[in-house]
């Protein structure tokens, strides 16, 4: 974009940075080239125009244009009545000089306004083509020797811009509507190979002589020549190019510009024509700059003037128009120099403070009204910055932080649930496993209770009791364990169940009685048969309790089949109804296992043997 001197400030674009914009770096952006014509249209329309006249549509390119004529018209005078007179310098020199500027000065303003890289490339190689015949124009008029070989090769070498840049437009017109990030097809490249293959044979004539044929001895060389094939085939290919770039230049005229503006480029190109023939027919010069102006000179400035005319008449975008455009333009975007001062602001922009234009390149600031959402990029020069409104996004996450809400609370109403049922569900397994604790330790319960309630005063008879319920807690320690991983552990080894047996005997030991357990590792039980076992042990211990003077238990494994065996001695003889009850409570045990492979042995001993209960 160009802005005044003031607040100039380029911001070109390389390809790693691209910015949210109709244009950037200067240059159209990949905006499609029918919209950024409607657009121009609408900038015309807003500045109060005509729709369509010249006069409207570059003044900008029209200015530039008369002041590169006057710059160059008094670099001719100080260099025809100042410079040239002391050091009588050619007067092909000096139109060498001015024209190379006209042709660099056109190239400088192909990179600042056209937004096609491609296109912008095979200008450059039009433009230095011109430079080269200029160059080649006065090394062989002023600084060669005449009817010298040089000069002859330097003629030769007139072919190269010759070829090469009726070659460069006709390429560059095949990018004439197209987006800028289109690329140079593989087969185009063609056009550039056949123009090096000529100019290469023109080059190599004294070798062949295909393009020009000379007399013995190259004698008059200038003035006695006849052309050859290859020259035929030079001129056709410069005359099919110039043809394809005018034949593309319309076409994408009248495709885009119709009936509008596509009338400038044909008045141009028909007044050029003109003064082509009349130069090539009548072998005049035609004075221009005070001095007189080849045929190929001519045709290299009709060429700049011709593509000038697709730019005033808008066929080629250019950055002549970018502050109209961006202010005509649907955008809320802005333009601000280096000390955060907005210099273009669009239609629909907003002008922020420089605060937030600072706060915006580090992130993006939502502006005072929570609807409006700033964001910038730092460009050459300054910075571009644009809004965007938020005001459905804002209220979009007010219905969602209003939904979060709801289910937010929702949930938690649902997480108290939950660890309500949980707590009460786990309050009901406690209840039910209590239950069932009690009700297996019950007659153990009553017993306890039975004895606090009538503690004997005597010593000897309280030590007594305190050992009996010694036995009694043991084993009501060991039976709760064995019932709380009946559903968690359904199997138990023999290494698991010893500690039960073993500290249940230490009780009876520490009540006098002997006792003696066995138990092998190797013993799988389910834990509701462990605790069925571990219980009728303790039946009959308590059964013979008073009488029991030792006991000795064995639990092993034979045939594939869990057996128990118990040898109880009591201290005294046995009576018939304690070894009946004993019988009574095996057989229930038994019963209670009767789907498992279990085998019980009670042996109590009975006057002078034991007696098989």
């Amino acid at each position: 974009m160009r802005i005044p001197a003031a607040k100039r400030m380029r911001t070109r674009t390389s390809s790693r940075r691209r910015f949210p914009m109709p244009f950037a770096g200067g240059r159209l952006s990949a905006l499609s080239q029918r919209k950024a014509f409607a657009a121009r249209e609408t900038a015309a329309k807003n500045s109060g125009g005509r729709e369509g006249t010249v006069t409207n549509i570059d003044k900008k390119t029209l200015r530039g244009a008369a002041v590169c004529l006057g710059v160059i018209c008094a670099m001719y005078m100080v260099f025809h009545y100042v410079y040239l007179p002391s050091y009588h310098i050619p007067t092909v020199a000096i139109s060498g000089i001015v024209l190379s500027t006209v042709f660099l000065s056109w190239g400088l303003s192909i990179l600042r306004r056209f937004s096609q890289k491609q296109m912008r490339l095979h200008l450059l190689t039009f433009v230095a083509s011109c430079v080269l015949l200029m160059l080649l124009r006065t090394a062989k008029f002023a600084f060669v020797s005449q009817n010298s070989a040089l000069q002859r090769h330097l003629w030769y070498a007139y072919y190269i811009p010759f070829v090469f840049g009726p070659a460069a437009l006709f390429s560059a017109s095949m990018f004439l509507g197209k987006p800028d990030d289109a690329k140079t097809p593989k087969s185009q490249r063609a056009v550039y190979l056949i123009s090096l293959l000529l100019s290469a044979g023109i080059l190599t004539n004294d070798l062949h002589g295909l393009a020009f044929r000379f007399a013995p001895g190259f004698a008059d060389w200038q003035n006695n020549y006849t052309h050859g094939p290859l020259y035929y085939l030079a001129a056709a290919w410069m005359l099919l190019c110039g043809l394809c770039m005018i034949a593309n230049a319309m076409r994408t005229a009248f495709i885009r510009r119709p009936v509008k503006t596509a009338w400038l480029p044909i008045l141009v190109l028909a007044a050029e024509f003109a003064g082509s023939f009349v130069m090539f027919i009548e072998e005049k010069r035609l004075p221009i700059f005070l001095t007189k102006m080849e045929l190929q000179e001519y045709v290299c400035l009709s060429c700049i003037v011709f593509w000038e005319s697709l730019v005033i008449a808008r066929i080629i975008p250019d950055n002549n128009d970018y502050p109209e455009l961006f202010a005509a333009s649907s955008l809320r975007a802005g333009i601000a120099d280096n000390t955060y001062r907005v210099q273009q602001i669009s239609e629909n922009g907003v002008r922020p403070a420089p605060e937030e234009l600072r706060r915006a390149l580090d992130g993006d600031v939502v502006l005072q009204n929570d609807d409006t959402l700033l964001k910038a990029h730092a460009v050459r020069g300054g910075l571009f910055y644009w809004t965007e409104d938020i005001s459905a996004l804002r209220q979009l996450n007010q219905a969602l932080e209003e939904t979060a809400d709801y289910f937010e609370e929702e949930n938690a109403t649902m997480r108290l649930t939950a660890e309500i049922d949980e707590s009460r569900r786990r309050t009901v397994e406690q209840n039910q496993i209590y239950d069932r604790v009690t009700q297996v330790l019950l007659p153990q319960l009553d017993a306890l209770g039975a004895w606090i309630e009538v503690f004997p005063e005597e010593e000897t008879a309280f030590c007594e009791a305190l050992r009996k319920i010694g036995v009694l807690l043991a084993f009501c320690k060991r039976q709760s364990n064995l019932l709380l991983h009946t559903d968690d552990d359904p199997l138990l080894t023999g290494a698991e169940l010893l500690p039960c047996f073993e500290e249940s005997a230490k009780a009876l030991r520490v009540a006098g009685v002997c006792c003696a357990v066995s138990v092998e590792p190797s013993v799988n039980l389910s834990t509701r048969n462990a605790s069925v076992l571990y219980r009728w042990f303790e039946t009959v211990v308590e059964r013979m309790l008073p009488v029991l003077g030792s006991v000795a238990v064995s639990l092993c494994t034979e045939s594939d089949a869990t057996c128990i065996r118990m040898d109880a001695e009591p201290v005294r003889k046995t009576e018939p109804e304690m070894l009946s009850s004993l019988a009574q409570t095996l057989r229930e045990t038994e019963q209670e296992v009767a789907n498992a492979n279990v085998r019980f042995a009670l042996r109590v001993k009975h006057g002078e043997g034991f007696v098989c209960v």
